[in-house]
């Protein structure tokens, strides 16, 4: 999945996973007035790392970095894991 947003600044790449941290100010979150500026409750990135941890999917990421005039965005990879299915006895 990727987006055509602002981008994840790199000071804030070690911390995106960690529960509640927030990269910008929750003030700054979007709504119908304003633009997205990175706010917001600090749960969405850590809680699909968990989901995917405890399915044995593998994950990664890439962001360039934050510009409001390139709008680089960020690219997250998923690789969930097939089950084989039973065969009826």
């Amino acid at each position: 999945m990727s987006d055509t947003g602002i981008g994840i600044d790199t000071r804030f790449h070690d911390l995106i996973f960690k529960k509640f941290y927030q990269t910008g100010q929750i003030a700054l979150h979007s709504t119908g007035k304003t633009k997205f500026k990175g706010g917001g409750p600090g749960l969405g990135l850590p809680s699909c790392r968990e989901l995917l941890k405890r399915t044995g999917a593998a994950y990664g990421w890439k962001a360039p970095g934050f510009d409001e005039q390139a709008y680089p965005g960020s690219q997250f990879h998923v690789i969930l894991p097939l089950r084989q299915s039973r065969s009826p006895s």
